[in-house]
């Protein structure tokens, strides 16, 4: 199964994206999880041990709901999902 594939069948409530994927390039992914109708409403929290400095912008350019930096502290995970998850009410 494709990344694009599960994420239409399992439907998730968010998508933590590593750019460093072993057979296609995260940002490729970014750009076909935006390109479908079902499932660009999805926020993608992009997770990544590359220099921030230098993907940020282009994650955030490419449709990402966000950006965190390895390693990733479980304080700064829940904070950003907080931020890009709808609010029950």
């Amino acid at each position: 199964d494709s990344i694009v594939e599960r994420a239409s069948r399992e439907r998730p409530d968010a998508i933590l994206l590593d750019l460093g994927l072993p057979r296609m390039d995260g940002y490729a992914v970014l750009k076909l999880l935006q390109s479908s109708s079902e499932l660009s409403q999805i926020p993608i929290v992009v997770v990544s041990g590359r220099e921030r400095r230098f993907n940020y912008q282009k994650v955030m350019r490419s449709g990402a709901s966000g950006f965190l930096q390895k390693p990733v502290e479980t304080g700064e995970l829940l904070e950003i999902l907080r931020q890009v998850l709808p609010q029950p009410t």
